[in-house]
């Protein structure tokens, strides 16, 4: 069962032996946490993957749009014209010389 935070009564889980919910805690202590390991002997025994689930809890607590991280760094792929690869240039239309008799 997942603890509650003691200031909100909002839901800790349950790996996390801290007091109060990261909404409470707030965005300031998250990122301590992942910047320079922080002073905190709770973040201390959280993974890496944990301390950047809660920057992003706390990052949406405090109204903060995702990071670039959650972006997609790669632009979806374009449809291609028939006929044509990718990076090739378009042929021009070459009319076929006329035969003189």
């Amino acid at each position: 069962m997942a603890a509650t935070c003691n200031l909100c009564s909002g839901p800790i889980a349950p790996t996390d032996t801290h007091l109060f919910c990261i909404a409470c805690l707030g965005l300031a202590h998250a990122e301590s946490a992942l910047g320079d390991g922080g002073s905190c002997d709770h973040c201390a025994d959280l993974s890496l993957r944990a301390l950047r689930a809660r920057r992003e809890e706390a990052r949406a607590a405090a109204g903060i749009g995702p990071t670039a991280a959650s972006e997609p760094l790669v632009a979806p792929p374009q449809p291609q014209s028939r006929g044509s690869l990718p990076g090739e240039l378009p042929r021009p239309h070459l009319s076929s010389p006329s035969r003189r008799r």
